[in-house]
């Protein structure tokens, strides 16, 4: 019997260059109760961002990243399969 391994595939993105953060930004803006474009992202915190403690996005990111991972598309211009 011939035993085939299946090698698993992770991949990180710190920058947005693979995932669109938009989902990310939709539930933050649930969370606070705000209304922050795409287009006014100037700061990869988003504590700076919604004007909020490191605390309160710690504790928003904590709540919201299972989904964020469960339900991100990657960007197909720069990602691959293979």
């Amino acid at each position: 019997m011939k035993v085939t391994k299946k090698i698993l595939r992770c991949g990180f993105d710190l920058d947005g260059t693979l995932f669109s953060i938009k989902l990310m930004l939709q539930r933050f803006n649930e969370a606070t109760g705000k209304r922050i474009e795409f287009s006014q992202l100037n700061n990869y915190s988003f504590a700076d961002v919604f004007k909020i403690s490191d605390q309160q996005e710690y504790d928003i990111f904590s709540r919201i990243k299972t989904d964020i991972n469960l339900h991100s598309k990657p960007l197909k211009k720069n990602s691959q399969s293979g």
